[in-house]
């Protein structure tokens, strides 16, 4: 009988740990799946102070716009923007009229990798590996991620931050033509994103599309505002439209939010 009992004793530890062993990895999946579900929650209730955000933006946008139309068709820094955004759009359409693979289609896929790559530094997630080619587009393997990560050639001019930056130490003579470069690569910029941002967007998919967009479309605003306002190319009136605007927006929905919510619901029921 001993030595039964002595057969039959790890058997039954073995169980034991077994069993604890299945309802740790149980009680973890549960709390992914809590955890998941949490992070969906606030991605959703973000969107709305985002998407009034941007809505804001763009009215302030387009209001400053009308409000100096005529200065803004005598600047040279409007027709930098229109004149790159022009000039990759006709090299675009001269490759596809001949069946051919737009050449500076490589250089804006090399940006978008890039700036993947970096982010994932400045994230503490630097990249494994990096591949640019023309046909075939590119691919960056990291060794983590994150939305920063993940969206960061959406909303981040990577060439136009980095002019920008090299600005401060050019001679101040030199500064008129730099920012004719500044807002040339600004207007590139802006190509590649029209042929990049797109709803079957794969980098959009992990943390939700409609989240992933939004979220971009925000970054975009704010940072190519704060461009324009640090080259000196924002109206001083701009910010308190904003402010103006975010208020009109916030009282209209507070006055038929509710009344809209309560018809939907009443419908429903």
């Amino acid at each position: 009988m001993q030595d039964l009992d002595g057969l039959l004793f790890p058997v039954t530890l073995a169980k034991l740990v077994l069993s604890a062993t299945q309802q740790q990895q149980h009680s973890i999946i549960l709390q992914e799946k809590h955890l998941s579900l949490i992070w969906r929650s606030l991605r959703w209730i973000s969107i709305f102070p985002m998407l009034l955000l941007l809505t804001a933006l763009f009215l302030s946008a387009l209001q400053a716009f009308f409000n100096a139309f005529t200065l803004v068709l005598h600047s040279p820094i409007f027709w930098s923007v229109l004149g790159a955004f022009a000039l990759r759009l006709s090299f675009y359409w001269i490759a596809a009229s001949k069946g051919r693979e737009d050449p500076m289609g490589f250089i804006d896929t090399l940006e978008h990798e890039i700036t993947h790559a970096l982010m994932g530094y400045l994230c503490w997630a630097p990249p494994d590996r990096l591949i640019a080619t023309l046909k075939n587009g590119g691919e960056v393997q990291l060794r983590d991620s994150n939305l920063l990560i993940a969206t960061a050639p959406y909303w981040l001019p990577l060439n136009t931050v980095l002019l920008s930056m090299l600005s401060f130490v050019i001679r101040p003579a030199l500064l008129p033509l730099w920012d004719l470069a500044i807002f040339t690569s600004f207007g590139a910029f802006l190509f590649r994103l029209s042929q990049e941002f797109r709803w079957w967007q794969s980098d959009f998919d992990e943390y939700g599309k409609l989240f992933s967009m939004v979220f971009s479309l925000c970054l975009l605003f704010c940072i190519s505002l704060g461009l324009f306002q640090i080259r000196g190319h924002l109206d001083s009136e701009f910010w308190p439209s904003l402010i103006r605007e975010m208020n009109l927006l916030w009282n209209w929905i507070s006055q038929h939010g509710t009344r809209l919510f309560l018809y939907s619901f009443s419908r429903t029921a």
